[in-house]
């Protein structure tokens, strides 16, 4: 049992020549398992986009059921990140984290067994509900053990690992494929999974000093009024709301698709451009993390990464790039810009105590998946309603004009987050804040 407080765990960072040197490597393991839970639950996002064509043949679906996949996923994630944030804040991230991986485990075995829809569907369910526990546990881990000037360096790291997991759920995956069936790939995630439980539940701790802080239920809903009554925590929230669009539209659902009719590009091709979002989101989020840490304006940093994504969007949705060298590095530079999105969770703990961290991620995540699901729906209508008529081989056709129509909804939220980033307010965090 690990009894040092957070002052001993900032001093062993900085000096480990006088502190106990394997006390910083047990904290920098729980934040490796929480974060490899991120990676996984990123695989299992991203992993009906690289089976689809699988999918429609083996449960005979079209379309629109293909997306009630996908989107069955968010709705379930969002759901749940309120409970989540509360339970976590409550009883600690060792047993909910356990049970959270051992969830998103039965979902993709159950996946694997998919005689129809209805019962994939369910199960796309079950894997959204245990992917909710995984970004805001890890990010608990992070409040809950690290000095407060490196947690905006941790929480990118964590995005960071996060975002190798949805490459991975791509190109890796799509090779993979190559030499077993989508069931068989399913079945080894999630037995990936249920390994991945055991070593949480066996080597996690929790911060106890911290936990005792909330002694009851009474405690908790104090500590939920904190978030939930703030202007700023709910300013920050729809922040993320909005500002998450670029990832959950272009990234996650229709980028591929949308690439293939503009750029003329093979799927293949519109794949490797999609994961140099993610590689830019990988990059940008540990910098803009290390350079929060050091300089905590974040209002400063959102308005920065707001208004740089604008005219990058525009190039991509409005105008032609050159070539697919352009676009990859367009993309990239886009997904750098993402990356600092992350920091949106630092501004938010700026305004409540510690102790309720996980409640205050519950609640900016809840907002941001639900942007996700919400926006995901609605290009969908958009690209119905701006539809020209156009057909191949008997279905319906999007051409890229339609595609560019329904994407600049993009720069419409990007246009909103940057008027909201001027009433984002600046606090000092204050560790260890006392609940009242």
């Amino acid at each position: 049992m690990i009894e040092d407080d957070k002052d001993k765990l900032a001093f062993s960072l900085m000096n480990t020549t006088e502190a106990e040197p394997r006390l910083p490597m047990k904290i920098f393991l729980f934040w490796f398992i929480g974060a490899f839970f991120y990676l996984y639950q990123s695989v299992l996002k991203v992993m009906p986009s690289v089976i689809a064509q699988d999918l429609t043949v083996d449960l005979n679906i079209a379309a629109t059921s293909l997306g009630a996949l996908g989107g069955i996923y968010f709705l379930a994630y969002a759901s749940l990140q309120l409970p989540i944030g509360v339970l976590l804040d409550r009883f600690g991230v060792r047993r909910l984290m356990s049970f959270s991986i051992a969830l998103c485990a039965t979902g993709a075995l159950l996946f694997s067994f998919s005689s129809n829809f209805y019962f994939a569907l369910g199960a796309r369910f079950v894997i959204g509900m245990g992917s909710s526990g995984a970004f805001i546990g890890a990010i608990k881990l992070v409040t809950m053990w690290f000095p407060t000037r490196l947690v905006p360096v941790f929480t990118g790291l964590t995005v960071f690992v996060g975002s190798m997991g949805s490459v991975i759920g791509n190109k890796p995956m799509a090779l993979l494929l190559r030499h077993i069936t989508w069931r068989e790939a399913s079945q080894i995630v999630a037995f990936i999974g249920f390994g991945l439980a055991v070593i949480c539940f066996i080597f996690l701790r929790n911060n106890t000093a911290q936990q005792n802080r909330i002694r009851n239920f009474k405690d908790l809903l104090d500590g939920f009024k904190q978030v939930v009554k703030s202007p700023q925590i709910l300013l920050i929230a729809f922040f993320a709301f909005f500002i998450y669009l670029p990832l959950s539209v272009l990234a996650d659902m229709w980028g591929n698709l949308f690439i293939q009719r503009a750029y003329g590009l093979s799927r293949t091709q519109a794949s490797e451009c999609i994961q140099m979002i993610y590689f830019g989101v990988a990059f940008g989020a540990p910098a803009f993390g290390l350079i929060a840490s050091i300089y905590t304006n974040y209002r400063l940093i959102f308005r920065i990464i707001t208004v740089s994504q604008i005219p990058i969007m525009a190039s991509i949705i409005w105008f032609q790039l050159p070539n697919i060298l352009a676009l990859q590095t367009t993309c990239f530079l886009l997904g750098i810009l993402l990356g600092g999105q992350a920091l949106k969770f630092n501004a938010a703990f700026a305004h409540a105590s510690s102790a309720v961290s996980a409640s205050i991620v519950g609640f900016v995540n809840m907002l941001c998946m639900l942007g996700g699901f919400v926006f995901q729906q609605l290009i969908g209508i958009l690209l119905d309603v701006f539809w020209d008529g156009s057909m191949q081989d008997g279905h319906i056709f999007y051409t890229a004009d339609t595609f560019s129509k329904a994407l600049s909804i993009h720069i419409f939220a990007l246009a909103i987050c940057f008027f909201l980033t001027y009433y984002i307010r600046n606090k000092e965090h204050e560790v260890d804040e006392e609940l009242d």
